[in-house]
């Protein structure tokens, strides 16, 4: 697939107004949306399906990368600066060849009756959510080959 067309494909975002104090209960709650989602997504066969999630407690109009270097071997951790608010999570999803507003919308349905919290989505495009979520989250975990 070149990358114009890349840029363009449909990914939607699940999102719910559920805050969180700390990070570790955010990370928890991170952690359990993710294999729920695998789950899902194993269960009824969406094999094209990939999805990303991460955690942030930064504004995303004065989020900043920064990049902390040790001096010792390996990747610079990555520091987000910004204006704090509360622990929140991203979750972006999109599918490859079945319609991936019929899959955001099933799992939609199923995360309410899982968490007994309304869950909402919203379209956009991969061009978007993708620099968006790398540029705001502290932690992200990606499943499939959809957002690399």
């Amino acid at each position: 697939m070149s990358e114009t067309n890349r840029r363009d494909l449909p990914v939607y975002t699940l999102f719910n107004s559920r805050k969180f104090e700390s990070f570790d209960d955010c990370y928890k709650e991170m952690d359990n949306l993710y294999h729920m989602i695998m789950n899902f997504i194993k269960k009824n066969d969406y094999n094209d399906a990939s999805f990303i999630i991460g955690i942030s407690n930064i504004d995303s109009k004065t989020a900043k990368i920064s990049y902390i270097r040790t001096g010792k071997r390996g990747r610079p951790r990555k520091e987000v600066l910004g204006e704090k608010i509360e622990w929140h999570i991203h979750l972006y999803v999109m599918c490859n060849k079945t319609s991936v507003s019929t899959f955001s919308n099933e799992l939609r349905l199923y995360l309410q009756k899982k968490k007994h919290t309304q869950f909402k989505q919203k379209k956009n495009t991969l061009d978007v959510a993708l620099p968006y979520v790398e540029k705001q989250c502290r932690y992200i975990r990606r499943y499939g080959s959809g957002f690399n």
